[in-house]
C-alpha cells in the first residue's frame, strides 16, 4: 500500500489464486458506496479469467461480494459466496475501446443486500445477495482484490451512506448467551422489553449500573432495537457471550464506540 488511498497489488504468478488487501481495520458500515480508480499494468496466463477488481463486501471465506475487470474476455464481472454457497458469476460487456492500462473508476453502492455496481459512472449491474439467515454479508470490509494480474489502485474511498449520527446507524453485531431485559436507559430499573439470545445488533454503547453474576460483570450498556418492546433501548454488555469484565466489543473484536 502506498498511502491510505493508493495500492499496487500483483497476484502470484503461477497461481490462479486471488490476491487480496484491506485496511487494518473495518468500518463496520451497513450501507456505504466503495469507490476506487484502477489500471491493469501486467497480465498472467496461468489463469483463463485474469482480472482485477475491489470487494464489496468480504466478511470471511464463506462470505462475500466482489466486482471484477476481466480483459482478457471483454467483461465485468460480479459474483459472491453467500454463507458458503456459491452465487452465479454474471457479465457485462466492456465498453468499445476499453483500454486497461488507463485508469478507470469501480464503485460499489451497498444497501443491505442490494449491490448496485458502476464502471466510469454508468451502471453496469444491479445484484442482491441473500442468505437463510443473518447476519449475511451486512456489514463485511471492503478491499482490493486480483487474479493472475497486476494492478495499481488509486482514490480508494469508503463513505457511510446509512445516514445518522456515527455510532447510531452503524451496528455492530454481537452474540449474546441469554434472553436479555432491556431498559429506556443504562440507570433504569424498569424493564421495557426483551432481547433474545443469538447474534444481534448494537449501536453504541453508554457508561451504566453494573450488572453480573459471581465474578462476572459489565458496567457498559448497548443501544439496540430488541425482539420484544420499542427500538432504541440498552441492554448490558454483561450478556456479551465473548470477552471479558467491563469490555464492550462486537463480534469481531472491534471496540463498540461511545453513543
Amino acid at each position: 500500500m502506498t498511502s491510505p488511498s493508493a495500492a499496487g497489488l500483483t497476484a502470484p504468478s503461477g497461481s490462479a489464486a486471488w490476491s487480496q488487501l484491506f485496511y487494518a481495520g473495518n468500518p463496520n458500515y451497513e450501507d456505504y458506496t466503495v469507490s476506487a480508480d484502477v489500471r491493469q499494468t501486467a497480465t498472467g496466463t496461468t489463469s483463463a479469467y485474469p482480472k482485477y477488481g475491489v470487494y464489496a463486501s468480504y466478511a470471511d471465506r464463506d462470505n462475500h461480494a466482489e466486482v471484477f475487470i476481466d480483459q482478457r474476455n471483454g467483461v465485468l464481472a460480479t459474483h459472491a459466496v453467500v454463507q458458503g454457497v456459491e452465487q452465479s458469476w454474471q457479465n457485462s460487456s466492456l465498453p468499445t475501446g476499453f483500454d486497461p492500462t488507463q485508469y478507470h473508476t469501480l464503485k460499489v453502492v451497498k444497501a443491505g443486500a442490494a449491490y448496485t455496481f458502476y464502471l466510469d459512472g454508468s451502471q453496469a449491474q444491479q445484484r442482491t445477495f441473500t442468505g437463510s439467515s443473518f447476519p449475511v454479508l451486512l456489514n463485511g470490509q471492503p478491499g482490493l482484490v486480483a487474479e493472475d494480474t497486476a494492478a495499481d489502485y488509486r482514490n480508494v474511498t469508503v463513505s457511510n451512506t446509512g445516514g445518522g449520527a456515527p455510532g447510531v446507524s452503524v451496528k455492530y453485531w454481537v452474540d449474546t448467551f441469554a434472553n436479555a431485559p432491556v431498559y429506556a436507559s443504562p440507570t433504569s430499573t424498569t424493564q421495557t422489553g426483551t432481547l433474545n439470545a443469538g447474534t444481534n445488533y448494537v449501536y453504541c454503547k453508554v457508561w451504566g449500573r453494573q450488572i453480573g453474576s459471581g465474578s462476572s460483570y459489565n458496567h457498559w450498556w448497548l443501544r439496540t432495537d430488541p425482539d420484544v418492546g420499542p427500538v432504541n433501548q440498552y441492554v448490558s454488555a454483561y450478556y456479551l457471550s465473548r470477552w471479558g469484565n467491563d469490555e464492550a466489543k462486537d463480534n469481531s473484536g472491534t471496540v463498540i464506540p461511545d453513543c
